[in-house]
Order: structure tokens, then C-alpha cells, then sequence
């Protein structure tokens, strides 16, 4: 019976939430999808993630699973050729962290599943496999990566991560772009910080008022691409509201 009524009750908020568009007038739909971005952006809630979802354009869903499925695929590649076969675990762990924040982001919001246990299967395997190592040559590009996997993927061994990265924060007084990642993953917030590092795009994703640096001049192909990607999805989810 239990059962029963949690299957009734997915089945009516699902239906009221397809049911939004017709109910609500533009401006009404406007501003609940810039709500649901704000809530899911502080509760990380799946429940508000689809909530944006129902007031998004049939276009503009089809353009964040295009850039879903891209950063899926990325992620797979930095994995496996920088991680795994190349062991450059800092630019490897820093860049798939990027991804983890576009990847988990999209499957709430377009109701995916697999990808997410998918990912959290091969960090456990990297945990399983290199856990001492990691531990021991891991650089703040690193940390950063590490503490994001594990904040995203809610993989609770590798959380000793952001507590190093606090450490190493309270201890350094300079800003590098590095260090301003560093700041931003641990809850930091400042327009310098912003300012200082274009991957605060990914870091920041769904923070609208943050004036980041788009600039990626300088950087790997394969951070550039991330980080398009990341740009790329600011411009459009915030363009619909």
C-alpha cells in the first residue's frame, strides 16, 4: 500500500510539473525557473531540478542534452587517457572535477540516472586502486578535482580532499589561479575570486550574478573545451529566463 502511494504521488507531480507550461503565463514561467536554478543551485535537490526542467523550451532542453552527452564523453576520455593510462592525476582529477559539476547538473535536470552510478563506480575504482597514491601526489589542482568528485558524486572517502584544501588555503596568502579555485570549491565568494580563473565558469555554474572570466587563452585544449562547454551552458539556461 506503502508503495503504492509513493508510485501515486511521483505519478500526480509529475504530471502537475508537465502540466506547468499551460498553467503558468510567461512571466509566472520565467520566474519559477529562475527560483528552481536558485534552490537547486543551494540544495542541490533533484526535486527543483525538475522543476526547471518543465518551464524549459523543448529547444532548450534538447541543447543541454547535446552538451550532456558531450561532457559525458569527455569525461570518459580524461579518465581514461589522463588518469588512467598517463596517471596525471592532478590535471586528470581538476578536469574531470569540472565536468562532475556540468554532469550531475544535466542528469537531474533531464531525470538521467545511469551516468552518475556510472562515474561514482570508477572514482570507487580509483579509490580501490590508487587511494595511497593519491594521497600522497596530489597538488591543489588535484585536491580541487578530488574535493568537487566527491562533493558531486557524493563519494565520502575522498572528502578529506576539501579538508586539505582548507588547510592549505588558511596558510597561503597569495592568489593564484590555482588557489582561487581552491577558495571558490571550499565556499568562497568574491569577484576577484571570479575573476581570477575561468574555470570559476564550472566551479560557479549556476550562479548568474558571478562576473567570471571567460578568456581561455592559455589553456590545454582539453580544458578549453571543458570550459566552453561550461560557458556554453550558462548562456543557455540563463538566456531562457
Amino acid at each position: 500500500m506503502a508503495e503504492r502511494c509513493r508510485s501515486l504521488a511521483a505519478d500526480f507531480i509529475t504530471k502537475f510539473l508537465d502540466s506547468l507550461p499551460a498553467l503558468l503565463g510567461e512571466n509566472s514561467r520565467k520566474k519559477i525557473g529562475r527560483l528552481a536554478i536558485w534552490l537547486y543551485n543551494k540544495t542541490r535537490s533533484k526535486l527543483f531540478a525538475r522543476i526547471l526542467y518543465y518551464t524549459l523550451d523543448d529547444h532548450v532542453t534538447s541543447e543541454l542534452n547535446t552538451i550532456h552527452d558531450k561532457c559525458v564523453k569527455k569525461f570518459m576520455h580524461v579518465y581514461n587517457d589522463l588518469v588512467i593510462n598517463k596517471e596525471c592525476f592532478n590535471e586528470g582529477l581538476r578536469l574531470l572535477g569540472l565536468l562532475s559539476n556540468i554532469i550531475v547538473f544535466t542528469s537531474d535536470l533531464l531525470g538521467l540516472k545511469d551516468d552518475k552510478k556510472i562515474f561514482y563506480e570508477l572514482i570507487h575504482k580509483l579509490y580501490v586502486d590508487k587511494g595511497k597514491t593519491l594521497k600522497r601526489v596530489l597538488d591543489v589542482a588535484g585536491l580541487v578535482g578530488l574535493a568537487l568528485l566527491s562533493k558531486n558524486l557524493g563519494y565520502k572517502k575522498f572528502r578529506w580532499a576539501e579538508k586539505k584544501l582548507r588547510d592549505i588555503v588558511k596558510k597561503r596568502y597569495d592568489l593564484t589561479p590555482q588557489l582561487a579555485e581552491a577558495r571558490l570549491v571550499i565556499g568562497e565568494r568574491s569577484t576577484i575570486l571570479y575573476e581570477h580563473t575561468c574555470a570559476a565558469n564550472c566551479i560557479r555554474l549556476l550562479d548568474r550574478t558571478a562576473p567570471v572570466n571567460v578568456s581561455t587563452s592559455g589553456l590545454s585544449r582539453e580544458e578549453k573545451e571543458i570550459v566552453k562547454l561550461c560557458v556554453r551552458l550558462r548562456r543557455v539556461l540563463f538566456k531562457a529566463f
